[in-house]
């Protein structure tokens, strides 16, 4: 009887370690937890591209605070490098040195081919030397003038300057100097012709001929 009731036990203490050991066994089927690297969905997640730098950084760009930057009214505050002079009258051949720009009028000419009648080209002959730091450009249009003794002021003219070469223009860097011809039409008329250079950093200076005998 007691064999009976401890084999029996035995047997109960048997099946309750069985059950115990199929709980904590792994399910071979069970999927791992966590999701790694793929979202809820099964899908997997990939990162926002980056957005690529400029080809200028920002902080590389001028502005009003950075130290080379000149803005215009700084520009326009800069002191001037001379005083603007006046000179004259002058006579041919007679040279005008206004802040860093020398200039001699060499020889006064005049053509009637193809003028109207009473009207001539009058050709005027110059040497120019730039002794400044900056570079000179010749703009004879706005700085060159003749007034007549009647009192009519003329601009240079592309016609009457074609009669003589070379036509002066072009830039001088420092040190450079260039020699050519101007022309205007103008009346021929007893008196002084004013010939004018005009500069609005540099001044002024005027030459005096006739073309007519007095």
């Amino acid at each position: 009887m007691i064999k009976r009731s401890l084999a029996v036990l035995l047997a109960v203490l048997l099946l309750a370690l069985a059950a115990g050991c199929g709980k904590n066994a792994a399910d071979p089927g069970a999927k791992p937890s966590g999701n790694g690297n793929s979202t809820d969905n099964g899908q997997s997640s990939s990162a926002s591209p980056s957005t690529a730098p400029s080809d200028t950084p920002a902080s590389s760009l001028p502005t009003p605070s950075s130290p080379g930057w000149v803005s215009s009214t700084d520009k326009a505050q800069q002191p001037k490098t001379c005083d603007p002079v006046n000179l004259g009258p002058l006579k041919k051949g007679e040279s005008a040195k206004l802040c860093s720009v020398t200039i001699t009028l060499v020889e006064v000419n005049t053509a009637t081919n193809g003028a109207p009648q009473g009207y001539a080209y009058v050709l005027l002959h110059f040497t120019v030397k730039n002794q400044g730091d900056a570079d000179f450009t010749i703009n004879t249009m706005d700085h060159f003038k003749l007034d007549t003794p009647d009192g009519k002021v003329n601009t240079t003219n592309a016609t009457a300057t074609s009669q003589r070469n070379p036509r002066l223009q072009g830039t001088l860097a420092k040190g450079q100097s260039t020699e050519g011809w101007v022309g205007f039409l103008s009346k021929q008329v007893k008196g002084d012709y004013k010939f004018t250079f005009a500069h609005p950093d540099f001044g002024k200076a005027v030459w005096t001929f006739s073309l007519v005998s007095q």
